[in-house]
């Protein structure tokens, strides 16, 4: 039997995460508007890390040593630093229906990756749902 930490499911979970995630990019795509990408960035980012640590301080476990948190600042740097960085720049130049498109071939990138640097095994049935995933986008994408 499945446990739910909070009594959520997780698919309840995961659909509410892509709902919120649909909504966050229509109203990043409005806000970008009237405010530049990299503010409106920092002003996404910002309350996140605040809570995050805040969280973390009032919970009082083990504080971490310092020296282990620079290979996780620099994960932070690349996504979601760099990678949000490059949406937000990129949803200035398109809609926000083709950027959703674009952000879904990233399934595509992080098999390929994990089988190509992590040496994941990688099976056939999920190759063939990858692939189906990407002819869905790519169909998508050319009768947009």
């Amino acid at each position: 039997m499945a446990r739910h930490s909070v009594g959520i499911s997780p698919t309840v979970s995961l659909i509410s995460a892509s709902a919120l995630w649909a909504i966050a990019t229509v109203i990043s795509k409005k806000l970008l508007t009237s405010v530049p990408p990299i503010t409106l960035l920092v002003l996404q980012l910002a309350p996140s890390v605040l809570l995050l640590w805040s969280l973390t301080i009032l919970k009082g476990g083990p504080r971490p040593y310092w020296r282990s948190l620079a290979p996780v600042a620099l994960i932070g740097l690349l996504n979601p630093g760099l990678a949000y960085t490059l949406s937000m720049l990129g949803l200035t130049r398109t809609t926000a229906g083709v950027a959703t498109l674009l952000w879904a071939a990233e399934p595509v990138l992080i098999v390929a990756l994990a089988w190509l640097l992590l040496r994941e095994p990688v099976t056939r049935r999920l190759i063939t749902l990858t692939v189906a995933a990407a002819c869905g986008v790519l169909l998508v994408s050319v009768c947009w």
